[in-house]
């Protein structure tokens, strides 16, 4: 199983792309780009990828599929969370309050992330403003 994502060299310019084994949490590979072609290429040299979990990116989508028709591929969770808060207007109410804090920070009891993610609210609200704080 393996996980796909893009991140910027260069924020707005420049992209590379990270593999990662979704088992052991261990990066597999940069890519320098996140070009179809490039992801394809890299697919059809490791042809024991069974699983591909991927943002909602449509090259990463096709590079799967170009590479191995066969490979399962699944939205990461992130994706899913999005997706559920802001397709469905009508459940979406609901569904924050079960995702997100009052403060519209993720709650830690319901949202179960990596390690780094699972700070208290309190915690979070100082994190992201770059205040030290309690953890």
């Amino acid at each position: 199983m393996a996980g796909i994502d893009e991140f910027a060299l260069l924020r707005g310019q420049r992209y590379a792309t990270i593999i990662i084994d979704a088992d052991t949490g261990q990066s597999v590979e940069v890519l320098p780009d996140h070009k179809r072609a490039t992801v394809t290429t890299w697919l059809r040299e490791h042809p024991g990828i069974r699983l591909m979990c991927r943002d909602g990116s449509g090259g990463f989508a096709q590079a799967t599929t170009d590479a191995n028709p066969g490979i399962v591929q699944v939205g990461d969770r992130w994706q899913c969370a999005m997706r559920r808060l802001f397709v469905s207007p009508t459940q979406s109410g609901r569904i924050r309050k079960e995702i997100l804090g009052s403060d519209g920070l993720p709650n830690p009891e319901t949202v179960r992330g990596p390690q780094h993610a699972r700070k208290a609210t309190a915690g979070l609200r100082h994190w992201r403003r770059g205040v030290v704080g309690p953890a």
